[in-house]
């Protein structure tokens, strides 16, 4: 869409960023199409792309004149129909050729709300009879999920600072049982924020010498916080159980030497 609104290409990604997100904007958001607009050309200055100004606002207000237009031509190719890019319909398409619009739709749907049960301290039977008596309706769909017929959020979910639940994918929930990690054995979880996957390691088998990375120190103190909320001992800078095996890191995996050492408990 963006391209059907300039002459040329845009040489500038600074200035390609801020009209896609603008458009965006006009399009899906609530805020109103002037002050869409005047961010902006504002965040021009901002960006110190001052010289653009005009034409960014010429394209936005081009975009309102034109925009039922752009989005027929948009929905016309498959990558505005499909909202992926071409490679990847090519290759859904060649694997699946006869559902491939099906698969790429359904790819396209919000995920229904699903919670894991830690059965390390209640039953998915007992967890539902929870559920029904807080009048949230769900069905299982899993070894330890459930599926409900609603979103809320998570702190409306029974038990959930008691650590009963969690708030998880169902397909997420593969990841531990798959796995399958023994008492004592080391388990690296390498992108570990928020911590669900991690969690439910150790709520299947706590006794493992756990080590959860995270490039990100504000994203792994979530996975901190979900560990805490399971009943799970924390190692790091924020949380200490000496009697636990579990290590929070913000690191890079890639970066071997700056987390990793053989004389050390990560082994």
């Amino acid at each position: 869409m963006l391209a059907g609104l300039l002459r040329a290409p845009l040489s500038d990604p600074d200035i390609e960023a801020l009209l896609l997100v603008a458009l965006y904007q006009l399009q899906y958001s609530r805020g109103a199409p002037y002050a869409v607009v005047d961010s902006a050309v504002r965040n021009c200055v901002a960006l110190r792309k001052v010289s653009a100004k005009g034409l960014v606002n010429a394209v936005l207000r081009n975009f309102q004149r034109k925009a039922e237009l752009l989005l027929d031509a948009a929905r016309a190719q498959p990558s505005g129909r499909f909202s992926y890019p071409q490679w990847w319909i090519e290759a859904v398409r060649a694997r699946w050729p006869g559902d491939f619009a099906a698969v790429l739709d359904a790819g396209n749907l919000h995920p229904p709300m699903t919670v894991r049960v830690n059965q390390r301290h209640t039953s998915v039977d007992a967890y539902a009879q929870m559920l029904r008596d807080a009048d949230i309706a769900a069905r299982r769909t899993g070894a330890s999920a459930l599926q409900l017929e609603k979103p809320l959020a998570a702190t409306g979910l029974p038990g959930f600072a008691a650590g009963l639940v969690s708030v998880q994918d169902l397909g997420a929930q593969f990841a531990a049982p798959l796995l399958a990690p023994r008492a004592g054995e080391r388990v690296l979880d390498a992108c570990a924020a928020p911590g669900g996957k991690t969690a439910h390691l150790l709520e299947r088998e706590p006794a493992l010498r756990m080590t959860a990375l995270d490039i990100d120190a504000r994203r792994l103190h979530r996975t901190q916080e979900t560990l805490a909320r399971i009943g799970a001992g924390v190692i790091g800078p924020d949380v200490s159980d000496a009697n636990a095996e579990i290590v929070c890191l913000a690191a890079d995996a890639t970066a071997l030497d700056r987390w990793w050492s053989r004389d050390s408990t990560l082994g």
